[in-house]
């Protein structure tokens, strides 16, 4: 085992199941207010008050500018929470990560605006289940390979694209760990899944190409045909005999 990987013991599973717990609250705090003709800011601004009223801090990168990312459409990560109001048929993905006792929490979820085009609903459907379909092969004496192909499969079964350059990431006492879990590969091949990791799993599936640019805000990154895009996220703690979703509520 590679020893940049830090194995976590009970009591550390212990602590960032209750950050993921308290990501998790907010997360889905926030997305029940996601709603059209209301703002990314607006959700923005609800997320920081329910991580001062948890006593959280928020697990952005320094110097990012919110306390949680707000993606809609076509950008695909680390949107930064705006004026811009949302409209009927938008795809929101907000990003929670939380820090609590020194340890972090992370979640993400994709909401729908009103009602989506079928297009959308299918991308909506086909990321959640991408990403179920990983955690079931994200088990001790399974390969990363194993949790990218899952991935993989049920994006091609309806021909959406996995963008590859967004993985997945060991968490713990920071927000970025090793291992990377990759959100394609082959069935057994990658890395050992071992009992002890924690990692989150957040396969980003979209409508078009997986080309992508970041914005002159140098945070968004936005797909370059502009095609939308959907992303769901749960951390999880293998054990021996079982991988448990820290961030399931």
């Amino acid at each position: 085992m590679d020893p940049d990987i830090p194995l976590k013991t009970s009591d550390e599973v212990e602590r960032i199941r209750k950050s993921c717990r308290i990501a998790a609250q907010i997360l889905r705090s926030v997305g029940a207010h996601v709603a059209r003709g209301v703002s990314a800011r607006a959700l923005n601004r609800i997320a920081a008050a329910l991580m001062r009223q948890f006593g959280v801090e928020a697990g952005v990168a320094p110097g990012f500018p919110g306390a949680i990312c707000v993606s809609v459409n076509d950008v695909a990560a680390h949107g930064i929470p705006g004026r811009e109001k949302l409209e009927n048929g938008d795809i929101v993905t907000i990003d929670v990560a939380v820090l609590s006792g020194g340890w972090y929490g992370d979640v993400a979820a994709s909401y729908a605006v009103g009602a989506p085009s079928p297009e959308k609903q299918l991308l909506l459907d086909t990321a959640r289940g991408a990403l179920y379909a990983a955690i079931g092969a994200a088990r001790a004496g399974g390969r990363m390979g194993d949790i990218g192909a899952a991935v993989q499969e049920v994006a091609d079964s309806e021909g959406c694209a996995v963008l590859p350059e967004f993985v997945g990431h060991g968490i713990g006492r920071l927000l970025h760990e090793e291992p990377a879990v990759p959100h394609t590969g082959r069935r057994g091949e990658g890395l050992p899944v071992v009992p002890g990791m924690v990692f989150t799993i957040e396969p980003a599936l979209g409508l078009g190409g997986a080309a992508l640019q970041r914005e002159p805000d140098g945070w968004s990154i936005r797909t370059r045909d502009r095609s939308a895009v959907a992303q769901f996220e749960h951390t999880v703690a293998v054990f021996a005999d079982r991988t448990e979703v820290l961030t399931e509520l």
